[in-house]
């Protein structure tokens, strides 16, 4: 039995991940690529349960949730790690911003990871760094070039306010105050109190005015005392921009993981909230999915813990037994459900197969397999299709009430049917709902077979964009329904017949009153022809 779990980072959010998980029993192997850690050994009563690899990188994945096989370089030689989970909490890069106000680096200017590192353990040590720095005017930059995260923001607040209880003179100069954050605004009027200064620019900005890009002069109007300012600090401490380094990308191609638009390892989906991602059993926490403040690093390295720590709360969705299986007597190795599964639950070996633990059952592949060699036991296209034609023929003969079929996300729509037929609203009298899985699992030929079993209309409700447990079901269903409307047109049906929305599990009332407006334009239709 596999029971380690790996852990990859070397900041504060992955060493507290690693000790949180030591100190419950869960062996761990630490992985970082930089040549040592950043902090000391996690004390574990079993040296054993705890490996400490620097200067290794990552280079492959194979496996499923409980037995993935890690494939790492460290100092030039190959070495093969098996994990039942793999978190990720990589830390960002930090860019300079020192150059966007014209400034250089010098005695005098320092970035704020700088300062906060050289400062933190330093103040109130004799002949320390921070000691030197009493008495000292320190300016604090923040977004005045580009916009700043509030993370950021909380981070150079701490160091202003360490520094202004220290005895050194500071002030912050900043575009926009970033106070959403959770605690912030209070942070401000603590700092304030300890005598900081905070100014705020809206409109004009400072002007830097420097001396062999030495900070000599800072210029600007108050404007909350219109009065003009000219500040002469002895240091000037610049923001910085955080982004995901490339070995974070590099890693969410090794994992096949999805990504945001940044590179973080999450999407904006909720269904992945807080460290999951659309592989079962590899976690992204704190840096690793987002700019996060220490205490949102906390919180995450606790949910990571958790999680990896109780295997059922890895799922996106309830454990079910239907899984997909595939027929390798028809299988041909197109490989469409392997390039499809957003979950990467398809290993290309000397067969074509599913992993059932890391299947979600969603239904994708079986709605894309082009020779039919994959299908989930429940529900069954074959049932669908006997479930739509005893409908059709029960409902013959009835006059201005034309059958419908409305495909529904079992997460979402589905749901919301539920919510709409208990509450009694008005619903049309020949709707039959079916639902699916997911939204993805609705295939072209499933929705035409629906019209050549006497359906004149069929809805497909899906989740909404980035709701979506399967990530990419929705886009797909659109994709499909979009093909079937030109089928229809190119076959002298109208393309109206076939409708496709999105709802969540919560909309009994909009479910109710879509399906309504779907049947009045198919009545619409069949009173034209």
């Amino acid at each position: 039995m596999i029971d380690r779990v790996m852990v990859i980072g070397n900041g504060a959010c992955a060493h507290r991940i690693a000790s949180l998980l030591l100190t419950r029993g869960q062996g761990v192997i630490h992985v970082t690529r930089e040549d040592r850690f950043s902090a000391p050994d996690t004390a574990s009563p079993d040296l054993k349960a705890l490996e400490r690899l620097t200067n290794t990188t990552i280079d492959r994945c194979e496996g499923h949730t409980g037995a993935f096989r890690i494939t790492a370089t460290r100092n030039q030689t190959c070495l093969q790690r098996t994990a039942a989970a793999v978190i990720i909490a990589e830390e960002p890069v930090r860019q300079s911003n020192i150059e966007r106000y014209g400034l250089s680096c010098c005695p005098s200017v320092y970035s704020v990871s700088q300062i906060s590192n050289r400062t933190q353990d330093s103040i109130g040590k004799a002949n320390g760094f921070g000691d030197r720095l009493q008495d000292k005017r320190i300016a604090f930059l923040i977004g005045l070039h580009r916009e700043a995260h509030p993370a950021c923001f909380a981070e150079t607040l701490k160091a202003a306010h360490r520094l202004q209880s220290a005895g050194c003179r500071t002030c912050i100069l900043s575009k926009n105050l970033k106070v959403a954050g959770n605690g912030l605004e209070a942070g401000v009027r603590d700092y304030k109190k300890a005598g900081g200064i905070v100014f705020k620019f809206s409109g004009q900005l400072p002007r830097f005015i420097t001396a062999n890009g030495h900070p000599a002069e800072i210029e600007f109007t108050d404007e909350v005392t219109r009065e003009a300012q000219l500040l002469h600090p002895d240091i000037v401490v610049v923001d910085e921009t955080l982004c995901p380094s490339p070995y974070l990308e590099r890693l969410g191609r090794i994992f096949a993981l999805d990504t945001d638009g940044q590179g973080y390892l999450q999407t904006g989906n909720v269904h992945r909230l807080s460290v999951m991602t659309n592989r079962r059993g590899i976690l992204a926490a704190g840096p690793s999915r987002s700019i996060q403040t220490e205490e949102q690093e906390e919180a995450d390295a606790g949910a990571a813990a958790i999680t990896a720590l109780s295997p059922a709360a890895s799922r996106m969705i309830e454990e079910t037994d239907a899984k997909a299986e595939i027929d390798s007597s028809r299988c041909v190795r197109c490989l469409t459900c392997f390039r499809l599964c957003p979950h990467r639950a398809v290993s290309v070996a000397a067969r074509v197969t599913v992993a059932p633990e890391a299947c979600e059952g969603c239904g994708i592949c079986t709605s894309e397999c082009p020779r039919g060699a994959i299908r989930i036991a429940h529900p069954d296209q074959s049932e669908i299709t006997e479930s739509i034609s005893r409908s059709a023929a029960g409902m013959r003969g009835v006059e201005n009430a034309p059958f419908l079929v409305a495909f529904c996300c079992s997460k979402s729509a589905a749901m919301a049917a539920e919510q709409a037929a208990a509450a009694g609203r008005s619903l049309p009298e020949n709707l039959q709902t079916i639902s699916v899985p997911c939204a993805g699992s609705i295939s072209m030929d499933l929705i035409l077979t629906s019209f050549r079993l006497g359906a004149r209309g069929v809805l497909v409700l899906t989740c909404h964009e980035g709701n979506c447990r399967s990530e990419r079901g929705n886009r797909f269903a659109g994709e499909r329904a979009a093909r079937v409307s030109s089928i229809l047109s190119e076959i002298g049906m109208e393309k109206e017949r076939i409708g496709i929305d999105s709802l969540a599990a919560n909309m009994g009332a909009d479910f109710a009153r879509r399906v309504r407006l779907f049947e009045q334009r198919i009545k619409a239709l069949n009173t034209e022809r």
